[in-house]
């Protein structure tokens, strides 16, 4: 009777252990599909969250429009067309916006723009058509001419004489005279007679060679 109690006892632990393993694999198994279908469900969001075809053709729209406007606005900063010389092609001092030797000053400066060798009472001319937007004497560069160009380029000519041609608002060509070449700049007295020539877009100078072809 004790052997067969004991059997029976064994063979109960054995099926209890079975029946555990099975109720434990069964839930594993669905866990295991409810993680598969949330990862799916996941994925679904996923593509669902992606911009349709017609959300990425505005974005590429837009993109596009970003460009133009960035070609558009390069394009506003360049002048109409070839630089005509104000007053002959000799240079007397290259633009540079390192330091150079200034015999007036005794001291060395940016040299932003270029001195044109031309003797006092030469006819000085406007390089493009434009707008004058100012005419003034300044302390140290003398009587000068600012003229606004197409590109919100302005052309600024400097040591002119006295007698200026034209004044604020007025039209001028290409080629047309608006002054003559004279000694009034003060900073640059020492120098050769010349005419000094500047170009400026937005506040910055610019060295006008890169506008002569």
């Amino acid at each position: 009777m004790k052997r067969i109690s004991t059997s029976v006892s064994v063979a109960v632990v054995v099926a209890v252990f079975i029946l555990c393993f099975i109720i434990g694999r069964a839930v594993a198994m669905r866990d295991n599909e409810k993680n598969s279908q949330l990862t799916k469900e996941s994925e679904i969001v996923k593509e669902e969250s992606l911009p349709t075809d017609s959300k990425t053709e505005k974005v590429e729209k837009e993109i596009s429009k970003e460009s133009e406007t960035t070609k558009s606005t390069k394009t506003e900063k360049t002048p109409p067309s070839r630089m005509n010389f104000p007053c002959g092609q000799a240079v007397l001092k290259e633009y540079s916006q390192k330091a150079v030797y200034s015999k007036t000053m005794g001291d060395w400066r940016a040299h932003t723009g270029i001195d044109y060798s031309a003797e006092k009472g030469t006819e000085v001319k406007s390089t493009w058509d434009g707008v004058v937007s100012k005419t003034y004497k300044d302390s140290l560069w003398g009587y000068t001419i600012e003229i606004t160009h197409d590109g919100n380029i302005t052309s600024v000519y400097k040591n002119l004489d006295e007698k200026i041609y034209v004044k604020k608002g007025d039209s001028v060509k290409s080629g047309q005279a608006i002054a003559k070449v004279g000694d009034s700049a003060a900073v640059e007295k020492r120098d050769e007679p010349h005419l000094h020539f500047e170009i400026w877009a937005e506040g910055e100078p610019i060295n006008p060679e890169s506008y002569v072809y």
